[in-house]
């Protein structure tokens, strides 16, 4: 209730484009439930709880994990700082497990709202895996936003960030060549993995994408963008130039749960 009462007080004003009001999408807008600044720490029973999910990922009883975390996150009545505690123990037990894309959903989960509920230690190291993370998947410009948070975080002369210079530079010199960029990506629905959607969202490193090697079958894509957004069915057979004009944008593909597909950024001409 609260959040429909702002918004009802929201006044509309159009994105200007030289002065003439433009198409606007890729906006979002984030409101925060938290009574007071208390909600930055976690009860005696939470830590206690964390402590405990710790200790099964380092045991490796990764079964009673899971559950353990679910009925977590499901049944708590968590404040987001202490969602933010859960969801960084969720990222060790990804990388345990050795799902790629599983552990991407965590680090996000776990770094949300900009690490406002995270502390910044925790949250630095958060991000320097989102870096390795995203290189290794692939989403070259999500590991180059997450690298400039970091960077943001601590300064460019800091350790953990010149540590990462070399593979940002490397991720940069392979965007700006002639080479086709391949990301592997799989449609995974909800239930399938806990905070996964029914579709799969990611921010193209190129203006120009197509779609490659579709096991199952993929329906839309939804491009969204700072000044438009495009609808379309997706083919095998269509490149898909995203105007400059256009702005900054991110990509959410439709399918079928279980699909599995590959993205090819191509060169620009």
């Amino acid at each position: 209730r609260e959040a429909v009462s702002a918004v009802g007080d929201w006044k509309f004003e159009p994105a200007l484009v030289g002065r003439k009001p433009s198409w606007q999408s890729n906006n979002k807008t984030l409101i925060t439930f938290a009574i007071d600044e208390s909600q930055r720490g976690a009860s005696r029973d939470l830590a206690r709880k964390y402590k405990k999910l710790g200790k099964l990922i380092d045991e490796n009883k990764l079964m009673q994990a899971d559950a353990f975390f679910l009925d977590l996150v499901e049944n708590e009545r968590l404040n987001l700082y202490e969602l933010a505690m859960i969801w960084s123990q969720r990222v060790r037990y990804e990388a345990k497990k050795g799902d790629f894309l599983k552990l991407d959903v965590a680090l996000h989960r776990a770094t949300a709202s900009d690490g406002q509920w995270t502390e910044k230690e925790n949250y630095q190291r958060l991000l320097e895996i989102r870096v390795k993370v995203e290189i290794q998947l692939g989403n070259f410009a999500k590991a180059l936003s997450a690298y400039r948070a970091l960077k943001r975080l601590l300064g460019e002369d800091a350790p953990q960030v010149t540590a990462l210079q070399s593979a940002i530079d490397s991720v940069r010199s392979y965007i700006d060549s002639s080479e086709v960029l391949e990301t592997a990506a799989e449609i995974r629905a909800k239930g399938g993995c806990y905070g996964c959607d029914d579709s799969y969202w990611f921010i193209p490193a190129r203006r120009t994408i197509a779609f490659h090697e579709i096991d199952g079958a993929l329906t839309s894509i939804d491009v969204r963008c700072t000044h438009k957004r495009y609808e379309s069915e997706v083919s095998v057979e269509v490149e898909w130039r995203i105007p400059d004009s256009w702005g900054s944008c991110s990509i959410e593909v439709h399918g079928t749960p279980g699909t599995t597909f590959k993205i090819l950024a191509l060169p620009d001409a």
